[in-house]
């Protein structure tokens, strides 16, 4: 927006300038027209005989009019002069625009790269963490399938010694038939020596 008003600002300069220069040309012009008229008169007066000067009024209102068209000619100065200013005012504030402009593309710039460095650090961290978390997982994994074995192992185990109780189990009980067995044969035998030696 700024720079739309000093863009407008400098092509009203420019106009003004030409406007000033056409009325400069006109003042030049006048003046021109007004001293031929001066010496056509002078000339004329001087051919008649009964002329031998300039009328005064016919003076005055020549230096009137030269009067006038110096006052103009300041006045055209004096805007043209005005314009100058506005228009030096305008550059400036174009330079301090773009001077501003110019530090806002800077700070725009160092707030993009320390965004990026910030995501850049942050997407370091996130597989950081996302790698130590694959590796606490497949430690886990690891004790998991441990345990798991050791509790097959376990099993295992205790079916063995289950099936090594029931052998020393029916060993045992075997035994025992034996020596119930023996026994009895031991006392069958004992009292047939006795029946004989009584005979």
């Amino acid at each position: 927006m700024a720079q739309t008003e000093c863009a407008t600002d400098m092509d009203e300069s420019e106009d003004a300038s030409y406007l000033v220069h056409k009325q400069l040309q006109d003042v030049v012009k006048a003046q021109r027209e007004v001293l031929m008229r001066f010496n056509e008169s002078s000339h004329t007066q001087a051919q008649s005989d009964s002329e031998t000067s300039v009328k005064q009024e016919m003076y005055d209102l020549l230096f009137e009019e030269l009067e006038r068209e110096k006052n103009h000619h300041l006045e055209t100065q004096s805007h043209l002069q005005a314009e100058r200013l506005r228009r030096e005012f305008a550059e400036g504030e174009v330079d301090i625009l773009k001077a501003q402009m110019e530090r806002e593309r800077k700070r725009y710039e160092e707030c993009l790269e320390r965004m990026k460095a910030e995501a850049q650090s942050e997407s370091a961290h996130k597989s950081e963490i996302e790698s130590q978390f694959s590796m606490i997982a497949y430690e886990k994994q690891q004790k998991e399938n441990l345990v798991h074995l050791n509790q097959t192992k376990i099993q295992d185990l205790k079916k063995r010694i289950s099936k090594q109780k029931q052998n020393h189990r029916k060993q045992i009980d075997e035994v025992n038939i034996r020596i119930q067995q023996e026994a009895y044969i031991n006392k069958m035998l004992t009292g047939k020596d006795r029946k004989s030696k009584q005979k």
